[in-house]
């Protein structure tokens, strides 16, 4: 069993504005044109009040990935369980107000992905990115197929370089299996949902039927 402090949320946002992303000073990825990639972490020696109250080896990780698709009718969490919800996945509509503090935010992300977490009331924990920027570029360019080399010809490494940036994520997240980075990058799940929201199926509007099926 992980404890809180190893889990490691793989946040995929669709159609969220740049502004709001970029309004919360976290690095973030574009994977296509409407999905972006964060690779966040609660920050546990950070822990604040609420505005309205006054090593060297990889360790074991879960990645927990998380789906947000941007409403912005969408004020509050109203989606129930859905057949994409499992234990370490999870879609879910968000809107403007989930992004309108740091606070806001990071209590989203610890609500969706250390729902077992207890805090006061009183306190929130804020998130920090696991990865750089870079780091997560270097990734997605060995989920593309390339290797160390070619990755440091493309980014205007040297090969010494890549292989670092590797091991960092490596110690950061876990093995860099295959698994890991398809999870990291593959926005399939998301947008077959949102697919689905688009075209329910005839004579059904429940979302869950199409994915289940």
């Amino acid at each position: 069993m992980h404890n809180a402090e190893d889990v490691v949320t793989v946040l995929k946002l669709m159609n969220v504005p740049s502004a709001l992303q970029e309004k919360l000073q976290l690095p973030y990825f574009q994977i296509s044109s409407q999905v972006s990639l964060m690779v966040l972490r609660l920050n546990f020696d950070a822990l604040r009040f609420k505005t309205s109250a006054q090593g060297s080896n990889p360790r074991s990780r879960q990645l927990r990935e998380v789906n947000l698709i941007f409403d912005d009718q969408a004020g509050s969490l109203t989606d129930g369980p859905s057949a994409a919800d499992q234990a370490d996945l999870l879609v879910k509509h968000v809107g403007t107000p989930h992004f309108s503090s740091f606070e806001a935010f990071s209590t989203l992300i610890a609500d969706l992905s250390y729902a077992d977490l207890q805090l006061s009331g009183d306190f929130w924990l804020p998130v920090q990115s696991v990865l750089s920027y870079r780091e997560i570029e270097v990734l997605h360019h060995v989920y593309n197929g390339l290797s160390s080399k070619q990755v440091a010809d493309e980014l205007s490494l040297s090969a010494r370089t890549v292989e670092l940036h590797r091991q960092n994520c490596s110690k950061k997240i876990g093995t860099i299996s295959p698994r890991t980075l398809s999870k990291l990058f593959s926005s399939t799940t998301i947008e077959a949902f949102k697919w689905s929201a688009d075209n329910p199926p005839k004579g059904s509007a429940n979302i869950d039927t199409a994915l289940a099926s």
